[in-house]
């Protein structure tokens, strides 16, 4: 069984792309993350471990990654683009506008809207990137009781 190093290597050359240190590093950061990583997240977690790759090769490769479908980017309202591996599920995810906490959805009704494009365009492999904002629980302002 091949390791998902060995795989983003597969993957990279597949898209006549090097895998290079830098490439595998913010890989490997992305996926040792709790939760999506900044890009600057990602440059002091690489610091950290004597990685040393400067931030302008930390965006491109950002990019990179997001190009060939290994990772995706999420919007975090006011603190800017955050990144994580791209999951071989299908899922979305609710994101807090004052948190920023992101909590996953359980389905996703888009898929035969995909269909339905590739055979009206001509279009193939259509595929979709949706997230939903609102204000989680948490930070909601407490509902006065009313009589």
């Amino acid at each position: 069984m091949k390791s998902r190093s060995d795989e983003l290597d597969d993957i990279l050359r597949s898209q006549g792309l090097r895998s290079t240190s830098a490439r595998r590093s913010v890989y490997v950061a992305l996926q040792s993350a709790a939760s999506p990583l900044s890009a600057a997240q990602i440059d002091e977690a690489l610091n950290a471990t004597g990685v040393a790759i400067d931030l302008v090769t930390v965006y491109r490769t950002l990019e990179t990654l997001e190009r060939c479908h290994l990772i995706m980017r999420i919007e975090r309202m006011k603190e800017g683009w955050r990144y994580a591996i791209r999951s071989t599920e299908h899922h979305h995810n609710i994101v807090c506008s004052v948190c920023g906490s992101a909590s996953p959805l359980e389905q996703c009704q888009l898929s035969r809207l995909e269909r339905d494009l590739e055979q009206s365009t001509g279009f193939s492999n259509v595929r979709h990137s949706l997230q939903f904002f609102g204000t989680c629980p948490d930070c909601q302002e407490p509902q006065a009781d009313t009589p």
